[in-house]
């Protein structure tokens, strides 16, 4: 059975995917920051029809360096052969625009979109390389909207984008038998925005079931940032 970890899978769109996994097979690693909302999430995962032995929860603070590494050693102890990687977990902030934000409220953002998940995909690097796997980072546009540009929360996505593209790099120019690639998955209705809602968003249901089919389509995606329908709107440039 293919191992896969989704990190922030306690609630949204990161429980959508790790049910969308189990669903297809996968054992999954229930990435979640509160325990006790992990431990819910992992019976409902069950109560919805997966497997005792399918599910599994890893406490994780992505922004915390001791929780990084220890998430990090419970998985080569028990998960070695772990080969997808989600990074989900993010933070969403006030969502407020430009000129109502703080240096500060943009460093908190950044503290876990950027930094945290740059840290802890090093961390996995050796595991997932081992077991030519993949690393999948939910992530945002690099450009804000006149409709709806929440600052810091754009600034720290945009920031994610360009380590995606790096690591991308990376791994290419040493030939290493992994991708990172990120997914948009657009306007999903979730608590990270007050359970928005509007004709251009989707549910987490339907967000977690085409970020699902993306990240199983056996299709190489290195260095690429996708929408959930395969439109790349950011790459890593190959110069001849």
């Amino acid at each position: 059975m293919k191992k896969a970890l989704a990190t922030g899978a306690n609630k949204g769109i990161g429980f959508e995917i790790a049910k969308q996994l189990g669903n297809n097979g996968y054992f999954v690693l229930v990435g979640a920051r509160n325990v006790q909302r992990g431990k819910a999430a992992v019976e409902r995962l069950l109560a919805s029809g997966l497997a005792a032995d399918q599910v599994e929860l890893l406490p994780l603070d992505i922004a915390n360096a001791t929780s990084r590494k220890q998430a990090r050693d419970v998985i080569q102890a028990k998960h070695a052969d772990l080969s997808l990687l989600v990074n989900n977990a993010g933070a969403a902030g006030d969502m407020k625009p430009a000129l109502e934000t703080s240096a500060a409220e943009i460093q908190s953002l950044l503290d876990v979109n950027l930094f945290g998940t740059f840290e802890f995909t090093k961390l996995m690097v050796p595991i997932l390389e081992a077991n030519n796997g993949r690393i999948a980072d939910i992530t945002g546009p690099f450009e804000a909207a006149l409709q709806f540009s929440p600052a810091a929360y754009s600034i720290s996505k945009v920031a994610l984008n360009a380590s995606i593209l790096n690591l991308a790099a990376n791994f290419e120019n040493k030939k290493m038998a992994l991708e990172i690639f990120g997914i948009f998955p657009g306007g999903v209705t979730t608590d990270l925005n007050d359970n928005r809602k509007s004709s251009f968003m989707k549910s987490a249901e339907q967000a977690g079931k085409e970020i699902t089919a993306l990240l199983l389509d056996k299709e190489k995606h290195n260095g690429e940032i996708l929408t959930t329908n395969k439109k790349v709107i950011g790459q890593l440039q190959r110069l001849n």
